[in-house]
């Protein structure tokens, strides 16, 4: 059959949809297909320079994971002890305790932007549809974002050799800023991996990586190992006196949840709840792992005094209920005492209240004397004269004063007055005697001396009973003696070896004002306070009035120096880039059993000295075992690595590679575990050089064409007819 022109316009435009097609599907086809076996997603950190970071979406000094449209922050700087904005996290590890020396594992790495490899992809990794690595996505211009995995496989004391066998020697792509099906940094610019980035495009920087243990129940990261860039101003602090340094390694730890027990109230509640918010609810708490049932157990009755000067015989769990201060089990109500006059009760929070010396001592407030009214406490904070047993003093509140083992004197005292007469008061002794001296008369004869002007007739003092320190120490005494000395009363003829209980554990008592003393769980709570065990004041370097362990969001168990520079052999100017820490026994301090892998900063003085460093020396990685000199543990060639310009930003590893071993396995077209894990290219060449919407905007133009061309002739033809 004859073709007419009509038919072949309209074949030319089919063959222009075709092409325009063919383009854009063409340009689709060229992404790279997901790793048959994802990596799990870690941990990371990103530069100063990210766009993310100077954006404001994260901080350099946040631990981040996976999230969109920028990386979700998992434990912020705040929490690390980093309250600078200049806090850059530039290296980062778990502890890897379980890790034994002979497991094989691939190296994990990251590049910075400068870095421009120096081996191309492996023919047998292309040839498995592997083609990216280190090399050829800095071609591209994004290699800063992405992940590298090595070919070759590692112990945590050097490479794997097997005898006959060529290592490998190169790396491969598992990880980029773009969503390939596997997992990703979900970073800036956000380009598959066979895209080219135009020069001068700034993108996030990938400083650190690491896989972390969470809790199981609340997702929060447990342990972390980290460094900080030399120009961060948390280096200081957080070096605790050893010179701050880029190459200091610093160990977190979180805070471990409340222990909680049965809080048994006199009202025949129960709740299950830490010691300090049971104390602070006016309960009695019975000891971590205690049950509510434990509250029908109470102990035996005993006196139950009053300020009011009356008594009833109750169990611990209904005095304390009641608001009374019970003297033990099988006490009497003569044990009380008689009933106090009242006087000015001065609290910390700038309140007073006129009552009696019972009440105050048992509210935590401090007693002026009989007939004082609250003009006597002045206004807050109410500062005094702390005298301290070494013959100094100091001038602070009464809590502090008592946190220190110290006698306050009084209310705006002056140390003046530490060591010196004073009016008379009333003197008791042990042996139930008085009398009228001055609190230093008292003190030296072993009293307790119960302030100015006050009564013989105060003393009353039930038989003497634990009183527990916090330095761990414990003195039989009485009551009054025992508040005196700073320390907390267990109660009449109770035994010392109840001081070692949970509620004995020192660390920050945090008060509403910002302040915090470093005392154990029984004072805090009689101080009405917030008590965090194992946890000490860290002061206010932030500079907000609160202290740091007390400021929200920022208690945690432990921050502190791992690891410092000289320690592992390393220049006090020497930055660590990159780090694998293998803290044998997870203790989180450098020590016997312990190994270190890490890659130094460009400019390192270390770089210099260190024997074996290469002129690619900031992409080698170096390894410090606990009392040996530093040395070379992987060269950058080992790693597809070498250009002068080469340096690795962030180390991890994956234990799956030890599944396979020997070079020769580990390369098998169906073995590989680089192939495996590595992101995959499809199969149909893509057309180079033309990005995804330059060949749709092109495709559209193809079909627009098409359309008019095939339009025309039939157009001409009506008008031919018309004319």
């Amino acid at each position: 059959m004859r073709r007419t022109k009509d038919d072949t316009v309209r074949h030319f435009s089919k063959t222009l949809v075709l092409i325009g097609l063919g383009v854009m599907f063409a340009g689709e086809a060229g992404r790279a297909d997901p790793p048959l076996d994802p990596l799990p997603a870690p941990h990371f950190s990103l530069d100063l320079s990210s766009p993310a970071v100077v954006g404001g979406n994260v901080s350099a000094s946040d631990l981040l994971g996976l999230g969109y449209p920028a990386p979700a922050t998992t434990l912020d700087g705040l929490t690390l002890g980093l309250l600078a904005s200049t806090d850059d996290i530039n290296a980062l590890s778990g502890s890897n305790a379980s890790i034994l020396a002979t497991q094989e594992f691939a190296i994990l790495f990251s590049v910075d932007r400068l870095s421009v490899g120096a081996a191309s992809p492996l023919p047998e990794m292309v040839s498995q549809d592997v083609p990216y690595n280190a090399l050829d996505q800095a071609s591209r211009g994004h290699a800063a974002g992405d992940q590298f995995y090595s070919t070759d496989t590692f112990t945590p004391i050097g490479p794997v050799t097997s005898p006959g066998n060529e290592k490998s020697r190169n790396n491969v792509l598992v990880r980029n800023n773009f969503d390939e099906g596997g997992t990703d940094f979900a970073s800036y610019p956000v380009v598959h991996a066979d895209s080219v980035v135009a020069n001068g495009t700034v993108q996030d920087r990938v400083n650190a990586t690491a896989m972390l243990a969470r809790n199981g129940q609340t997702g929060q990261v447990t342990t972390a190992y980290f460094s900080l860039t030399a120009g961060s101003l948390s280096l200081a602090p957080l070096s605790a006196g050893i010179p701050p340094s880029g190459a200091n390694i610093f160990h977190y730890v979180s805070a471990p949840p409340p222990l909680e027990g049965a809080c048994c109230r006199g009202d025949g509640s129960c709740t299950i709840t830490s010691d300090a918010a049971c104390w602070n609810q006016g309960g009695a708490w019975f000891g971590p792992g205690s049950t509510c049932a434990e509250c029908n157990a109470a102990s035996p009755d005993g006196a139950c005094c009053f300020g009011d000067g009356s008594c009833q015989l109750l169990d611990d769990v209904n005095c304390f209920g009641s608001g009374g201060i019970w003297l033990g089990p099988g006490t009497t109500c003569e044990m009380c005492g008689p009933a106090s006059s009242t006087g000015a009760c001065c609290y910390g929070d700038g309140t007073c209240v006129v009552q009696n010396d019972v009440d105050c001592f048992s509210t935590g407030g401090f007693w002026i004397g009989p007939g004082s009214t609250c003009d006597a406490c002045g206004g807050p904070p109410f500062v005094g004269a702390c005298c301290l047993d070494d013959g100094t003093c100091m001038e602070v509140s009464d809590m502090l004063c008592f946190a220190n083992n110290g006698w306050w004197i009084g209310p705006f005292s002056t140390c003046d007055l530490c060591g010196q007469s004073a009016p008379n008061g009333a003197c008791c002794q042990m042996d139930g005697t008085c009398s009228q001296t001055t609190d230093v008369q008292c003190l030296d004869a072993g009293g307790a001396w119960l302030g100015p002007m006050t009564d013989c007739g105060l003393c009353g003092f039930p038989p003497p009973g634990a009183c527990c320190f916090q330095d761990d120490t414990c003195q039989s005494t009485d009551l009054i003696d025992c508040f005196n000395q700073g320390g907390f009363w267990l109660g009449p003829d109770a035994p010392c070896t109840l001081c070692q209980g949970p509620g004995f554990v020192p660390g920050a008592c945090c008060f509403t004002d910002g302040s915090c003393v470093d005392a154990v769980g029984q004072d805090c709570s009689f101080w009405e306070g917030q008590h965090f065990p194992g946890i000490p004041c860290a002061g206010d370097v932030s500079g907000n009035g609160i202290d740091d362990t007390c400021d929200a969001g920022s208690i945690s168990a432990g921050i502190g120096l791992y690891a410092a520079f000289f320690e592992l052999g390393l220049d006090p100017a020497d930055d660590i880039d990159a780090m694998i820490v293998f803290d044998g026994d997870g203790n989180g301090s450098f020590d016997a059993s312990d190994r270190v892998l890490l890659s130094l900063g460009p400019g390192s003085p270390s770089l210099a000295t260190i024997p074996g460093a290469g002129a690619s020396a900031a992409a080698d990685i170096f390894l410090v075992e606990f009392g040996q000199p530093i040395a070379l543990y992987a060269s950058a060639a080992d790693l597809g690595l070498g250009h002068a310009l080469d340096n690795i930003d962030a180390l991890d590893f994956d234990l799956q590679a030890g599944e396979m071993a020997g070079d020769v396995a580990r390369l098998a077209p169906q073995g590989s575990n680089a192939a495996q894990h590595g992101i995959r290219a499809k199969r149909i060449v893509p057309i180079p050089a033309a990005s995804e919407w330059g060949l749709l905007v092109f495709s559209l133009l193809l079909l627009s064409a098409g359309s008019v061309i095939a339009r025309r002739p039939g157009q001409r033809a009506d008008q031919r007819n018309q004319a």
